[in-house]
């Protein structure tokens, strides 16, 4: 069960930041093995299941290509939070988060 938590908030628009990010998540959705799923969310402020659950490198492709930029700051908490629910909900006895992100310091509050 892998997440792949991209970062779609208005910082990943400086240079290639976005196709670099998007080429990375597309990497990970290409390298799934025949028992794997994958899950997509996109975070600004944030977080957003676009697609969930599927062995279906297709749909996680449109999925991606389709994604585009916000105009939100990033929080990670949210999409952290996120990935723990639908990890912790997987039966497949391997689970992994992949966070795709420019890592803006802001997007940490004290809490998180």
């Amino acid at each position: 069960e892998i997440v792949v938590l991209l970062d779609n908030s208005a910082s990943m628009g400086y240079g290639d930041r976005w196709q670099r990010a998007k080429a990375e998540a597309s990497r990970v959705f290409g390298s799934l093995g025949a028992g794997d799923r994958a899950t997509l969310v996109l975070f600004a402020r944030n977080a957003e299941e676009n697609i969930r659950a599927t062995a279906d490198r297709g749909r996680l492709e449109a999925a991606l290509n389709a994604a585009t930029l916000s105009s939100g700051a990033t929080r990670f908490g949210p999409a952290l939070k996120l990935a723990e629910s639908i990890l912790s909900g997987s039966n497949l006895p391997r689970r992994e988060a992949v966070l795709v992100s420019d890592f803006q310091r802001t997007g940490w509050s004290g809490s998180e």
